[in-house]
Order: C-alpha cells, then sequence, then structure tokens
C-alpha cells in the first residue's frame, strides 16, 4: 500500500483512530488482548511454562558474527513487490484466528447492524498488533488505516483487501516475463474511464453503447473470473447483433466495439505473469450484475469510490438504494450519505439475449428499447441536476443505441414498478412455457393466468405504494389496478416479442434466476404489509417455487399444466 509522508499522523492519531470512541461499546472486556498465532491447540507433550529448564538441556545461541554491523541485522527493512503465496495463506491464517475477537453482537435498534455477522470482521486493536509486525512507523500505518476504514465503525473485514485486475497480458504464457510492482493504473488513456462491472447482457449493451460514442471514452467491461475472461477473449469479442430473422434495413448498432472496449476480471490473487495492475479510483461505475448481487457488489468496490464517484444501477427488479435502507447502505459503506458517490438507477426495456451459437461475448439485440435513469438516494434525490450534470450521465444520454433520458426520481421509482410487473409475469410463465415472449397470451389458457397474476399483483403494489412509498408522490399517480396492468402489459409485449425473457435463458442454461427478485420481492411485500389470508400472493409463491425447481431438460408447461398448477 502506498502512503503519502505529508498527511499528519503521530502515536496519538493512531491509537485514537484505532480504539475509537465509536467502537468501545463494541468491545467486551477492558483486558489486555493476547494476539492468536493460530486456531491449532497447543501441544499437549510440550513442556510446562512453569517448569524450569535442566541446565544440561539448556540451548545456547550462536554468536553473531559477520562484522560491526550484525547486532542490526534483524532491523533492516526488506520490501517486497509481490507476496509470495504461502506468506499470504500465512497472513490469512493469522487474520482468520484473530476475526471477531473482542467483538460483541450489536444492539438490534443499531442503524448499522445490516445483517452482518460480528465474526467477519476484526476488530481495531486486533489490526494495530498484527499491522505493528510490518515495522512500519505508527504514522505510516494511520495512513493505511485511514484508507480502508470506510465504515468508520474500528473494524475491518475481507472486502478492504485490494484487488488486483487481471487483463490478457496476465492470461498469456510468458514464462519469460518477469512480475513487475504493482500500479494503480490500468489505462495509460488521457479519457475519461468508465467501468462497467459485469458482462451480462446488459452490460454488453451498455458497454458496446458507449464504446461507440464519438468522444470515444476508455470502457472496461470487467467478468466474473480469469477463466471467464480467457474465454470472452477467445471468443469474436463483444458485440450486440441483429436477430438473424430481422429486415436488412432494422435500426441496429454497428455489429462489433470490440477494439474500443477493454476487458478484466477484478480479484484478490494477483496474477502470477504479466504486468500487475490494482484497480484506479473508480470515477464512473455501472453496476450490470443481478440485482440479488447489486447492493454487494456495489459495497465490495467502496475503498475505490468516493463522493465525487457516480454509480449507475443497471439491473431488473426494484434498486436496493432507495430510501430508507438505501441511506443505511451508504452510512454502512462510506460512514455518512454525504461522503457516499452519487447512485443512480436504470429502467432498461430493450430485448436482449444471448446465443452460444455466436460466441461467449455477443448478445443479440431482439428488440429494441430505451433507458430510464436518474438518482435514488443521497445528496442527488433532493438536487437531481448533480447526477445529471455528470460525465456518467452526459455519456448515456449521448449513446444513440441506448436512447436514454434523466426522469425525476418519482417517475423513475414508478418505472421501476411498472417494469417489476412486467418481469414478475412475462419471466416465469416464459421459462415455464419455454416461449419466446410474444406467445404468452396466445391461448385462453395462458391469459387467465395472466389475469389471476395481475390481480395479484394490483393488489400488492396498490397497497405498497400507499403505505411505503420512499418518495412523496402526486395526485396524477398512475393507477396500478388489474385493469390497467392488462393494459399496459399487452402494449408491451409485442415490443419484445421477438426476445426470450433472462429467466428463460437462464432456466435453459441451469444457472439461478432472479425469481425471489421479482415474484420473491413481491411475496416478501405482501408479508410486510399484513394482507390477509384471502389476498395472500398464491400464484406468486408457486411460482417461485416452480422456477426453483425447473431443469433445462423439462419438459414445456402446456395448457393442461397450467390449469392443473396454477388456475
Amino acid at each position: 500500500i502506498t502512503t503519502s509522508t505529508t498527511a499528519p499522523a503521530t502515536l496519538e492519531r493512531l491509537n485514537t483512530k484505532l480504539v475509537s470512541t465509536t467502537t468501545a461499546n463494541k468491545l467486551t472486556n477492558p483486558t489486555p488482548y493476547t494476539l492468536r498465532t493460530s486456531l491449532r491447540p497447543s501441544s499437549p507433550t510440550g513442556p510446562s511454562p512453569n517448569t524450569k529448564t535442566p541446565p544440561s538441556q539448556k540451548t545456547h545461541r550462536k554468536s553473531l558474527k559477520g562484522g560491526k554491523h550484525a547486532h542490526n541485522e534483524g532491523s533492516r527493512k526488506r520490501w517486497q513487490d509481490t507476496i509470495p503465496p504461502r506468506e499470504r495463506k500465512r497472513y490469512e491464517a493469522v487474520w482468520a484466528s484473530n476475526r471477531g475477537s473482542l467483538l460483541s453482537q450489536p444492539s438490534p435498534t443499531s442503524s448499522q447492524g445490516i445483517n452482518e455477522d460480528e465474526n467477519d470482521f476484526v476488530a481495531n486493536i486486533v489490526v494495530r498488533n498484527i499491522w505493528r509486525r510490518s515495522r512500519l512507523t505508527d504514522e505510516e500505518l494511520a495512513e493505511v488505516w485511514d484508507l480502508v476504514d470506510r465504515r468508520g465503525e474500528g473494524v475491518l473485514s475481507r472486502v478492504e483487501f485490494v484487488l488486483y485486475a487481471w487483463t490478457k497480458a496476465n492470461l498469456s504464457p510468458h514464462p519469460s516475463t518477469p512480475q513487475q510492482p504493482p500500479s494503480t493504473s490500468t489505462s495509460t488513456s488521457t479519457s475519461p474511464s468508465i467501468y462497467i462491472l459485469g458482462a451480462g447482457n446488459i452490460g454488453r449493451l451498455f458497454a458496446t453503447s458507449l464504446a461507440a460514442l464519438p468522444s470515444k471514452p476508455t470502457v472496461t467491461l470487467v467478468v466474473r473470473t480469469p477463466a471467464q475472461l480467457q474465454t470472452y477473449l477467445s471468443s469474436p469479442g463483444i458485440q450486440l447483433v441483429k436477430p438473424s430473422n430481422s429486415p436488412s434495413n432494422s435500426p441496429s448498432p454497428s455489429p462489433n466495439h470490440t477494439s474500443q472496449i477493454t476487458l478484466e476480471s477484478w480479484t484478490e490473487t494477483p496474477p502470477q505473469t504479466g504486468p500487475i495492475h490494482q484497480i484506479p479510483p473508480l470515477k464512473n461505475l455501472i453496476i450490470a450484475t443481478k440485482i440479488t448481487n447489486a447492493s454487494d457488489a456495489t459495497l465490495s468496490l467502496r475503498r475505490y469510490l468516493t463522493r465525487d464517484s457516480t454509480i449507475a444501477m443497471a439491473q431488473n427488479g426494484i434498486c436496493p438504494f432507495w430510501p430508507p435502507q438505501g441511506n443505511d447502505l451508504l452510512i454502512r459503506g462510506w460512514g455518512s450519505v454525504e461522503e457516499a458517490p452519487t447512485i443512480m438507477a436504470c429502467v432498461v426495456s430493450h430485448g436482449l439475449y444471448a446465443d452460444p451459437s455466436r460466441g461467449a461475448g455477443t448478445s443479440v439485440h431482439a428488440a429494441l428499447g430505451d433507458v430510464v435513469f436518474g438518482p435514488v438516494c443521497g445528496a442527488a434525490l433532493s438536487e437531481p441536476s448533480i447526477a445529471e450534470e455528470s460525465f456518467l450521465a452526459r455519456c448515456l444520454v449521448s449513446a444513440e443505441v441506448l436512447d436514454a433520458k434523466t426522469v425525476c426520481p418519482t417517475t423513475l421509482w414508478l418505472s421501476q414498478l411498472e417494469k417489476l410487473v412486467y418481469n414478475s409475469t412475462i419471466n416465469p410463465l416464459t421459462a415455464l412455457i419455454r416461449c419466446p415472449n410474444g406467445a404468452l397470451l396466445t391461448t385462453e389458457t395462458r391469459r387467465q393466468v395472466v389475469d389471476k397474476l395481475l390481480c395479484e399483483t394490483s393488489l400488492i403494489l396498490r397497497t405498497f405504494i400507499a403505505h411505503r412509498a420512499p418518495l412523496h408522490l402526486p395526485n396524477t399517480t398512475p393507477s396500478f389496478s388489474a385493469a390497467d396492468l392488462r393494459a399496459r402489459l399487452e402494449a408491451f409485449i409485442p415490443r419484445v416479442g421477438p426476445n426470450r425473457s433472462s429467466m428463460l435463458q437462464h432456466v435453459v442454461a441451469g444457472v439461478p434466476t432472479e425469481i425471489r427478485a421479482f415474484n420473491g420481492w413481491l411475496v416478501d411485500r405482501a408479508a410486510e404489509l399484513g394482507l390477509g389470508s384471502g389476498s395472500k400472493p398464491v400464484l406468486h409463491r408457486k411460482l417461485v417455487n416452480f422456477v426453483e425447481k425447473a431443469k433445462p431438460d423439462d419438459e414445456p408447461w402446456d395448457d393442461d399444466m397450467l390449469r392443473r398448477m396454477l388456475l
């Protein structure tokens, strides 16, 4: 970790920061703490500490030889550009041995205790004891603490570990190429950089659209693992293509923007070959992971995100950063709402699906749509211009293929609810029927199932809007009656008719779906709102169960199956 020698730091400052009043209530006792070096018990055959060693068995240390400075041999600094795997495992073993020590469970009413286990953290006093073994000065250790203590709670977890950026150079076999010292920059370009975390269909849509801008921003698409990075590099690249049956004159983006897109994978393990890069400060970030991973993915990068950063959350489902829980997440990650980055949410109506026959990085742009986005929490919620005037927002609006526009927070929130209606209806039913979106309303039985499902959705959403809206809504709020939802669904389906829903793609691929973030979200809200026994979302609950048990080789559900299981 690189530290600055100009920042004022003293031993008292280090002690004050590592034993702060904000964590005094976490200490279980004031007694001195003995650092545990491992979890292994001491050997039962070893001598007792109170037993004196006979003189005949005493060992004598060999006298030092080698010059007049031999007595200073142990105090010399030994600098390392890399950490060998053996030393890293040893450090992690010491870390794991001391997790949870001197920490008590937080109060149930504490706003900071958000589904976190105290055993996943190491207390500040323990961190100090471990770090002092590095022989760095207390001033340097205080500066290191400033860099990683984003919570301001006096505890650290594994997410504060340094992430490394793997590129193509780290995957190519270069046995004779030595490792280079870590760098905090992954690009020498002077143009602003946009990072996109998540290389699924939405991530590829944003990457190819932004890479085509005349301003040529540096676009980096981050995949999950180095193995996936290798797969993507072996494919034709990141592409957005037309469906094979689309007319040649239909509007579509250029089929290949690979040359303008950098591919990376971020891991806690440094690469063994090629240059070593650490993640730079992230000024413009798009989170395009599944909604179930969105908040964790954002918080895991918090040491690289500051109040000057802008984040766009681009996934289906309700953004987790809406108030009031959104402000709790900001405080959990950055200590205060004021120090947190600007967070925007996107509602994407483009129809996309992956075609394995075209390569790992190719998405078929089956239906043109649009993107609406805006701020969801923090200072930008009351001053939307903060988000609208950001570099990332200007790039999104300028990308022709995205057809993006900013909207006010209330419009954005209602748009997310409307998109949830489509996702909770189209996705699970097409996943079970194994049909494209346009075939959902083609039989009477399917229409009956849709009507019954929308009745449950309407009751939940109308109650939720009336009692749990995070914002003040105008009197002109659109109706969420069952009839209104049916009319909107009938108008939406033709726009995405040729597309295959993401849930259908996930079931066929045998990977986890987002059913818990769609239909499961509605079931959870119904339970929170205390809807009566006659108003429980029975159909939504059934769909969650059926989709989670669905297998890639299951037979498609016909009308008879729909009637027996859902009507």
